[in-house]
C-alpha cells in the first residue's frame, strides 16, 4: 500500500500545525517519532523488534513522496502513534493511513 507521509497535519480550523521550532508537523514526523519511541512497557523489547522499528522509521524518514508500506507496518504505525500523540494527531494520522 502506498502512503504519502509528507502530508502536513492541521488544527481544527484547518491551519497547519507547527512545532515549537516553527517546523510543519507532518505525518512523517509523527510516524518516525512514534516508531522510535519506547513506552513504559517497551523497555524489555527484544533486539529484533527494535531493529524492525528502526528499519521502519528509516523507510518512512528516507522516503520521498509515496512510500510502499505493508498493511502490517501500517497497523504498527497506527498503534504507536495512538500511544504517543493526542487525538488531534491520531485522528488525522489514522484517516491518512486508512485511505
Amino acid at each position: 500500500m502506498k502512503i504519502d507521509f509528507n502530508v502536513s497535519l492541521k488544527d481544527l480550523r484547518g491551519k497547519a500545525l507547527v512545532s515549537e521550532t516553527k517546523e510543519l508537523i507532518t505525518l512523517r514526523m509523527c510516524a518516525v517519532n512514534a516508531v522510535l519511541a519506547l513506552g513504559e512497557n517497551d523497555h524489555d523489547m527484544l533486539g529484533e523488534e527494535k531493529v524492525r522499528r528502526w528499519k521502519l522509521a528509516k523507510l518512512i524518514y528516507d522516503g520521498d513522496k509515496e512510500i510502499e508500506i505493508s498493511t502490517e507496518d501500517i497497523a504498527l504505525v497506527k498503534k504507536l502513534i495512538a500511544k504517543v500523540y493526542a487525538p488531534l494527531v491520531v485522528g488525522q494520522a489514522w484517516e491518512i493511513l486508512e485511505r
